[in-house]
């Protein structure tokens, strides 16, 4: 057995992460040529890959590839947007979650659904010590629900 392979031997799961990114990566290159042609493409599949990405613990790696993916993807993003929010969730950055929850709330295509990252953002300021952001988003949703009634 040579040395390379003892190596990616003991790095079996890493090694899995990058060709999984790759494969994410490699198969937003070929959508983007269809893109333009069908602009109804399914991302389920890129972002359930990203969710394994991150479930398996690489969390800043599926962070990369979906901000890779934001970049390239069209139509509804907030479930993208989400889930890479909730990768800063894990790994406790909770301002830049927060920011992903923002951009969520702004391209939200139903009121409720925006109001709910409008919440969550909060919570991530909140649980980050930002006080008085999380204080003046709260009062933020409170003030659109008084509006609603």
């Amino acid at each position: 057995m040579s040395i390379v392979s003892k190596k990616l031997k003991n790095y079996r799961l890493k090694l899995r992460a990058k060709i999984l990114t790759v494969i994410v990566i490699v198969g937003i290159g070929e959508i983007a040529g269809i893109v333009r042609e069908s602009p109804s493409i399914d991302w389920r599949i890129q972002i359930d890959a990203i969710k394994q990405l991150a479930s398996k613990g690489y969390c800043i790696d599926a962070e990369e590839t979906g901000k890779f993916l934001l970049d390239h993807m069209e139509g509804e993003r907030t479930p993208l947007l989400e889930l890479l929010g909730e990768i800063c969730i894990q790994e406790k950055r909770y301002r830049q979650a927060a920011d992903y929850y923002l951009q969520a709330q702004k391209e939200a295509a139903q009121e409720t659904e925006a109001n709910r990252y409008l919440v969550i953002a909060a919570d991530a300021y909140y649980r980050n010590g930002d006080y008085d952001l999380a204080a003046a988003i709260y009062w933020e949703r409170h003030r659109r629900e008084a509006d609603d009634e």
